[in-house]
């Protein structure tokens, strides 16, 4: 999976083939295992990356209108202040 375009990703979620709690697993399972020898990371949220990815998934599922990153697994750089 993550050898895919961002418009790959989306696209496959968008048609109902992956869904977004199967992305945020995937790649929090990529960090837990390649971040220890890289440190590119402060802090994770998973449960709340999770609870979002589950959210996504019923919105695609009822139909409701989606934003252009749906599906998009991202990360914020540690220079932005975040809650």
């Amino acid at each position: 999976m993550f050898r895919l375009s961002a418009r790959e990703l989306r696209s496959r979620f968008i048609k109902g083939d992956i869904t977004a709690e199967a992305i945020v697993s995937y790649f929090l399972k990529r960090i837990e295992t390649h971040d220890p020898s890289i440190g590119a990371f402060l802090a994770l949220y998973p449960t709340k990356a999770l609870e979002k990815a589950r959210e996504l998934d019923k919105k695609r599922a009822l139909g409701k209108p989606l934003g252009k990153l749906a599906g998009i697994p991202l990360s914020i750089k540690d220079n932005i202040h975040v809650k």
